[in-house]
Order: C-alpha cells, then sequence, then structure tokens
C-alpha cells in the first residue's frame, strides 16, 4: 500500500493495525505498538481527532496496550475512543 499511495495514506494505516496485529501474536510488543501508533497518526492527520475512523483506531491500539501489559495507555486510548 505504500508504494502505491504513499506512506502517510490511509490506507497505508489500515494495513499498519493490522501488522501490528500480527507483530503482537509473533510476540513483538514494541514493533506492534510502534506501528500501530504510527497508523494512528495517520489516521488523525487523514480524519482529525473527531472521527469515527479515529475511534476504531483507538480501540485497536488500546488492546495492544491492554494485550502487552500496558492499562495505563489502554485506559487512555479507550476513553479517548468514547468521546
Amino acid at each position: 500500500e505504500q508504494k502505491t499511495f504513499g506512506k502517510d495514506h490511509i490506507r497505508a494505516a489500515y494495513v499498519m493495525v493490522n501488522l501490528g496485529n500480527v507483530y503482537l501474536d509473533l510476540g513483538d510488543k514494541k514493533g506492534a505498538k510502534d506501528i500501530q501508533q504510527a497508523g494512528l497518526e495517520i489516521c488523525e492527520r487523514t480524519f482529525g481527532a473527531v472521527h469515527i475512523e479515529m475511534a476504531r483506531f483507538l480501540i485497536c491500539l488500546g488492546k495492544t496496550l491492554n494485550v502487552i501489559g500496558e492499562r495505563g495507555g489502554a485506559k487512555k486510548y479507550f476513553e479517548q475512543a468514547c468521546r
């Protein structure tokens, strides 16, 4: 997706979130968190802070943080997704 649309395209961000889930399954906690945060940043630049797509990205990152034991960060993203 990045080669076709560019690294800051929303489609690349969707791939980043899914790739983060794969990293998590493979045990790469830092890689999962980093790539999902990068996807979230693209989503926010694309749609703005208050958009339904932002909620989806926030929930995905919150789930990842919860799984890797960063409960405070997970709570923050889940709460932000509810706004």
